[in-house]
């Protein structure tokens, strides 16, 4: 049994309990079961000031709306029942009475309607129409240029693309732009060839993108912008690369599975940008200025793979990919608003399904604008004398700070980087409040500073939290190697089934745990070496080898050649081989090392303390 414990590295240890990432995205989840959460839209309901937000339930045949009490708890309203196959729903001031309204479709009823609020979130439903078969896709927009909410619409079920005119009264006229079209599966409006009348782009499961032309009258005519996928989905316009003219983003599903945006020469002759492919049933494109910089960002989810991402514009017509979200199966819809009144956008979202019974509302909180702080070094010796940092990005100049360095309630530094000196053992949690002239906002980092007397282990807690060692030459593995230490791991890492937590990863050597996964042993250690011959070897121990809640040594010794060995305990493993090593490791000598969490894996963080870490090299 391991008692002491002395955390042993020859070079300079950095924790770090935060990734900032230049898009940063931190989930929240409202409501875990909303029985088909479908489609989802945001606005401030009831006047109060804050934004609340709307979404329909498919398989709950409901719409409900949720109350944002200004702390971003909300609160959950039924607007209506009975509303079978509540589907899609976009929100606007349809009645122009400076509150905003929405409407949503019925899709197994054949409905649309419009839900008209009476300034403080008590809505009365006003039906469009109850024969339209299939309604999947809504926007509001005026179509023909008269100053009041018309509707573009499809219909999946029925093949057809239909603007809904409003007469000014919000009594609305049908007018067919496309009929007997395979799977008609979204249309966005916008003026694409700059005449100031409002054309529409449309997709199909046909396999088609067209542009339908106004020609000033809303007579539509087409014209065919690609074919070359099989299921183009999910549509969006805007001037992508900032050259004065419209550019669209699309997503394609199975079998395509591409995310790609359409680059408009001015003439309305369009070069195709692929921005990822293999993006498993790609949907759900949107266009919006997440990282606001003046430059739209393009968002789209993989709703098998569960994989939300944001390709973020980087001004020279190349987009740079983050991906925020791996969890979120079906994911319908992606919906931009300011829910924290921080100036940056926030995410909506609804999971139609998560691979269970769970069909949950979330939001994603940009993190862009916040409070935040850093600390020259995390743990120590007592007297421990730590450098405080302040990294807050806000949109207004700051005029105080107030720190509490131990949770005691005292603000102990109005200073904006102070100094602080612990001189009692023990684990401490830090906030920070800032203010300016109208905002005032809190941070508070739980058990952020560990100040020991006498020895001590590193502790992970299973959520980003790991230690990272920056490239260097000294830190490269080519040859012969062998790496120790001690763990205690809680659970086998945070993966869901499969634990995946990484005790070290420089990506082309990880040593990882895991609890389940088809090509190894349960409760076991795994090793995997991407060599220099271009093969990746993996080799993992004995079912239950591994044990939670126990201190136990591990060691891997690798001659560079062909021989791996493993012990834990001091005890030579049986070894599981799904791919045999084969010489010398990749070049790494640019890898970043990271003990306690995974470089290319969201969720592979270690849940456990990890000890004495040794690397010995020939």
């Amino acid at each position: 049994m391991k008692k002491n414990h002395l955390f042993v590295l020859l070079i300079l240890l950095t924790i770090n309990n935060y990734l900032f990432a230049q898009i940063e995205l931190d989930e929240h989840i409202v409501m875990a079961d909303f029985q088909g959460a479908c489609s989802i839209g945001g606005a401030d309901f009831d006047g109060d000031g804050d934004a609340d937000f709307v979404v329909t339930s498919s398989g709950g045949h409901k719409i409900g709306w949720f109350e944002n009490d200004g702390n971003q708890n909300f609160s959950e309203h039924i607007v209506i029942t009975g509303f079978t196959g509540a589907r899609a729903l976009d929100v606007a001031d349809m009645d122009a009475d400076n509150d905003p309204d929405f409407v949503a479709t019925a899709f197994n009823a054949n409905k649309i309607s419009w839900f008209e609020n009476d300034g403080s979130g008590n809505f009365t439903e006003r039906v469009v129409t109850s024969s339209l078969s299939g309604p999947s896709f809504v926007i509001v927009t005026d179509m023909d240029d008269d100053n009041d909410a018309d509707l573009l619409v499809t219909a999946c079920n029925s093949g057809q693309v239909v603007w809904y005119e409003n007469d000014g009264n919000e009594n609305f006229i049908m007018h067919q732009i496309k009929t007997a079209w395979e799977k008609a599966n979204c249309a966005f409006p916008v003026d694409l060839d700059d005449d100031n009348d409002m054309d529409v782009i449309a997709t199909a499961k046909a396999g088609e993108i067209i542009w339908f032309e106004n020609d000033g009258d809303e007579n539509f005519s087409e014209i065919l912008l690609w074919d070359e996928w099989e299921s183009p989905n999910s549509v969006q316009a805007a001037d992508l690369d900032k050259d004065g003219d419209i550019d669209f983003a699309v997503t394609s599903c199975q079998p395509d599975s591409k995310v790609a945006w359409f680059e408009n020469d001015g003439d309305e002759f369009f070069s195709y940008h692929l921005l990822r492919e293999n993006f498993n049933s790609a949907r759900a494109v949107c266009i919006s200025d997440i990282t606001n910089d003046s430059l739209p960002d393009i968002l789209a989810i993989a709703w098998v793979g569960a994989v939300a991402s944001v390709f973020e514009n980087n001004g020279d017509k190349t987009f740079t990919e983050t991906e925020f979200c791996t969890t979120a199966y079906d994911l319908l819809k992606l919906y931009p608003i300011d829910l924290d009144k921080d100036t940056d956008l926030d995410l909506l979202g609804a999971t139609f399904h998560t691979g269970g019974a769970t069909h949950d509302i979330r939001w994603w909180e940009n993190m862009l604008y916040r409070v935040k702080f850093g600390v020259n070094q995390n743990s120590g010796q007592i007297p421990l004398t730590l450098q405080f940092t302040d990294l807050t990005n806000l949109t207004q100049p700051i005029t105080t700070w107030k720190w509490d360095f131990n949770n005691d309630g005292v603000i102990d530094s109005f200073e904006q980087n102070p100094e602080w000196t612990y001189d009692q053992p023990g684990v401490y949690t830090v906030s920070l409040e800032v203010q300016t002239d109208s905002i005032v906002k809190t941070v508070v980092y739980e058990n952020y500073i560990s100040v020991f007397d006498g020895e001590s282990a590193i502790e992970l807690d299973g959520s980003d939290s790991h230690c990272r060692f920056l490239a260097s030459t000294s830190l490269s593995l080519d040859g012969a190697f062998t790496f120790e230490s001690w763990i205690l791991p809680y659970t086998l890492g945070q993966a869901p089934g499969v634990g995946f937590g990484r005790i070290i990863d420089k990506e082309k050597f990880v040593v990882y745990l895991t609890a389940a996964f088809s090509q190894f042993q349960d409760s076991s250690l795994v090793v995997e070496i991407k060599h220099l011959d271009g093969t990746t070897s993996k080799v993992n121990t004995p079912v239950n080898s591994v044990t939670v809640n126990t201190w136990q040594h591990i060691a891997v010794a690798y001659n560079g050649v062909d021989e791996m060995k493993i012990y834990i305990n001091g005890i030579s493993q049986v070894l599981n081989v799904v791919n045999p090593v084969s010489g010398n490791i990749a070049d790494n000598s640019d890898i970043d090392l990271l003990i306690g969490d995974a470089q290319n894996f969201q969720m592979g963080s270690f849940d456990g303390k990890i000890d004495e870490v040794r690397i010995w090299k020939k």
